[in-house]
């Protein structure tokens, strides 16, 4: 969605007899607030095997924000490190790497919040979503 223009129509319920219903219409462009390699992380294997996804983190360049912190929101089943990535220009982005702790056949969801230093997106959201095959 973002980089494209969005329009939202509401309408408004007044007291005033000559305009009782307004119907008002807001346009604008959503702007990245990061770019995400994968917007939701996949974990899809055998059980017994090993299964991870890195994904790479770069904030836009208009929100320039750092990681602060990391950290799953129930984390039973998968573990996760991030790796700060210097670039040659003097930005940052971030690999983030999840791995898969789920021994047994099944699935999972999570989610990974990510605490940055932005006003603008103090908070990112990452989905886990883990698929555990039988490994016979």
């Amino acid at each position: 969605m973002s980089g494209q223009p969005v329009n939202k129509t509401i309408t408004v319920l007044t007291s005033d007899p000559n305009h009782a219903k307004l119907v008002l219409t807001l346009t604008g462009q959503v702007k990245a607030i990061a770019v995400l390699s994968a917007s939701v992380i996949r974990l899809t294997g055998n059980a017994g095997q090993e299964i991870s996804k890195t994904i790479t983190i770069t904030p836009a360049s208009d929100n320039r924000f750092k990681i602060k912190n990391v950290r799953a929101e129930n984390g039973k089943f998968f573990r996760h490190e991030l790796v700060t990535k210097n670039q040659p220009d003097g930005t940052v982005n971030y690999d983030l790497t999840v791995h898969n702790l789920k021994k047994e056949k099944g699935w999972y969801t999570d989610k990974i919040l990510i605490q940055t230093d932005s006003a603008i997106s103090p908070v990112l959201e990452i989905r886990v979503m883990g698929f555990i095959r039988d490994g016979s």
